[in-house]
C-alpha cells in the first residue's frame, strides 16, 4: 500500500496504516502479565524447549463439537497431511545435501518426525502414539483432561487452552479444522512468531475466517 498524497493528511495516513497493521498482524500475548497464568506458562516453556526442530501441530476438537458444528475426522485423516509435510521436508533436505556434498562416510540424516497434539479428548493422544510409533508425539495431556465438558470452564482449563494455542503458534505447520477457533488463533500466532506462514496449514473442513464473519459460533 502506498500513500496517495492529496487524499488524506500525513497524520491521518500514519494512524490508518498503524490500525491496518494491528488488524492484519495479530500481536503476540504474554502469560507473564496475567497473574495465575504465569505459573502455568513455566510448564509451557519447558515443553517448547523439548520440541525444538521441525514440528507439526495437530488440533483435534472432539467432545461437544462433533455432530453439532463439525464432522468427525479420524486421526488417520490428520496424519495423512502430516506425513506429506515431512516427506517434503526430507526431500528438501536431501536435495540440499546433494548440492553441498557431505564428507566421506557421512550417514544421511533423517529428519525427526515431531508432532504436537492439542485436543479436548485424551484418547486421541493415546491413539496417535499407538498407531504412529515412528513419530515423536508431544502433548499437553493435562490440558486435554481439563478440556472435558465437566471442567471446561475452570481456571485450569483456561490455562490449558491458552497454552495449547501458544504451542500451536510455535509449530512449523498446522493440520486441524478451521471450524475451531483454537486452531485459527494458533495459525494467527504463527504469523507473529515466524513471519509469513500463510500457507503453512491444512484444514480438514473450513477455510480461514475470523469469529463471527459468517455467523458461525465455532470454538
Amino acid at each position: 500500500m502506498t500513500h496517495r498524497s492529496g487524499y488524506v493528511g500525513e497524520e491521518q495516513w500514519l494512524r490508518a496504516k498503524g490500525l491496518l497493521f494491528y488488524t492484519l498482524v495479530p500481536m503476540g500475548f504474554s502469560f507473564g502479565d496475567c497473574g495465575f497464568l504465569s505459573i502455568g506458562w513455566k510448564k509451557v516453556k519447558l515443553t517448547l524447549a523439548l520440541i525444538s526442530g521441525p514440528i507439526v501441530g495437530l488440533q483435534v476438537r472432539r467432545t461437544d463439537k462433533v455432530g453439532t458444528e463439525a464432522a468427525f475426522h479420524p486421526v488417520e485423516e490428520y496424519m495423512r497431511w502430516v506425513d506429506y509435510w515431512f516427506r517434503i521436508q526430507q526431500y528438501i533436505h536431501d536435495r540440499d545435501s546433494v548440492a553441498s556434498p557431505p564428507p566421506p562416510h557421512h550417514t544421511p540424516r533423517k529428519i525427526p518426525k515431531r508432532v504436537f497434539v492439542a485436543t479436548d479428548d485424551p484418547s486421541v493422544i493415546t491413539e496417535l502414539r499407538s498407531k504412529y510409533p515412528t513419530y515423536q508425539i508431544y502433548s499437553n495431556e493435562e490440558a486435554a483432561k481439563t478440556a472435558q465438558l465437566g471442567q471446561r470452564y475452570s481456571d485450569v482449563s483456561l490455562m490449558g487452552v491458552l497454552a495449547d494455542i501458544r504451542l500451536l503458534g510455535k509449530c512449523d505447520y498446522l493440520v486441524c479444522t478451521f471450524s475451531s477457533q483454537v486452531c485459527r488463533i494458533g495459525y494467527e500466532l504463527m504469523q507473529v512468531n515466524a513471519g509469513d506462514k500463510a500457507e503453512a496449514f491444512h484444514s480438514l473442513d473450513d477455510i480461514y475466517y475470523f469469529g463471527g464473519q459468517f455467523g458461525e459460533h465455532g470454538s
